[in-house]
């Protein structure tokens, strides 16, 4: 997404890296580290989230921010607070959200070696 939105911009985004972490029963934090480029010009740009997942399925954006250095990294923070500013304190129900007909009906989320989200559909 973060790649799109810099597109669009005239910017490059790349180098990606996204580290999780448990911070309490159902409440995680992610640490986001990327390389935003335009022309000869670049600059680093760190971002952190913060979400809670409830006992309702519903989860909860507690926290969301981004930093960025330099001239170009002006412009980054510019275009990155605008994507982030619509998820910022926003909550999103799971059992409302639907695919092929289905609806979540269970979340299971691991952080042993990989990042894992399991979603349980019903109907």
């Amino acid at each position: 997404m973060a790649a799109e939105v810099g597109k669009k911009k005239g910017v490059t985004v790349k180098d990606v890296k996204v580290t999780p972490r448990t911070t309490g029963p159902n409440r995680w934090s992610f640490d986001v580290t990327a390389k935003v480029t335009k022309g000869f010009a670049s600059a680093n740009v760190t971002a952190l989230a913060k979400v809670r997942l409830d006992d309702d399925m519903v989860v909860h954006v507690e926290e969301l921010t981004a930093k960025a250095g330099g001239v170009i990294g002006a412009l980054a923070g510019g275009i990155i607070e605008s994507v982030l500013g619509r998820y910022r304190n926003r909550s999103i129900d799971l059992k409302n959200q639907s695919f092929a007909g289905a609806r979540v009906t269970g979340i299971d989320v691991d952080l042993a070696e990989r990042f894992r989200v399991t979603a349980t559909l019903g109907s």
